[in-house]
């Protein structure tokens, strides 16, 4: 049980330079459909709609938007968000977006994809409705991450909504058990049990936030080993 007492920095393969074009795709494949059937999606789409309520229009940027498969989602159910739904996608990763348009065809046509370091992103002067965050925060480290929250609370005009993984020993070794029988890439077998290690405890995030200077959150507990992180905009004031 020691490995699960603190997040684990090793780091996953995808976060390394990528050599074949082709495996990094079979990955975002079976990650999609991961994400897909373990509910992911649901809960992010639940809290944008209920932030949204009385708004005729709404902008979203999806940071660490890797695989695109959110941004369809949200284009997929935009008919209960807002009529006038903005969308970008913000990944520094080539591969992500080149996927993204590969197997969402006609993407850009309601969602911007742009390939670029978050933190310029916002640098650049973007300043939407929501910031959204899913499967993402656990690729930083402890430090990154309060950076994270303490620029997005600034610039997200109503609210920062994260969505990532709790690190418990049931989430680990069902995902472990589950990539073993199933997976065909060496990346999804590697990185899905990873990414639960580097995931969080209630705690932890409780800490991270305090340690941005976060006074107001939300944090909820969902299906499949997911919290939901709510922060309102400026919640550092």
């Amino acid at each position: 049980m020691g490995r699960f007492r603190k997040r684990s920095t090793e780091l996953e393969l995808m976060d390394y330079p990528i050599e074949d074009k082709a495996e990094i795709f079979q990955n975002f494949k079976e990650l999609v459909f991961i994400n897909t059937y373990l509910g992911g999606p649901i809960h992010s789409l639940n809290a944008i709609r209920k932030l949204s309520g009385g708004q005729h229009a709404l902008s979203v940027a999806d940071i660490g938007s890797g695989a695109g498969d959110f941004l369809n989602y949200l284009h997929q159910h935009s008919a209960k968000l807002p009529n006038d739904l903005s969308l970008a996608g913000i990944d520094m990763m080539t591969e992500a977006h080149q996927f993204a348009r590969t197997c969402f065809q006609g993407i850009e046509s309601y969602s911007e994809l742009v390939e670029l370091d978050y933190r310029q992103w916002f640098k650049d002067g973007h300043f939407p409705d929501i910031i959204h965050a899913s499967l993402f925060c656990h690729h930083l480290t402890d430090d990154q991450l309060v950076e994270f929250f303490q620029l997005s609370v600034k610039q997200a005009r109503r609210a920062v909504v994260v969505n990532d993984l709790h690190r418990h020993p049931l989430a680990y070794h069902s995902i472990k058990w589950l990539c073993a029988a199933f997976s065909k890439s060496r990346f999804t077998q590697n990185d899905a049990p990873l990414s639960v290690l580097r995931g969080f405890s209630r705690k932890e995030l409780e800490v991270i936030l305090e340690r941005a200077g976060i006074k107001h959150y939300e944090i909820k507990w969902k299906w499949a080993f997911r919290f939901i992180i709510v922060i309102p905009a400026n919640a550092n004031k």
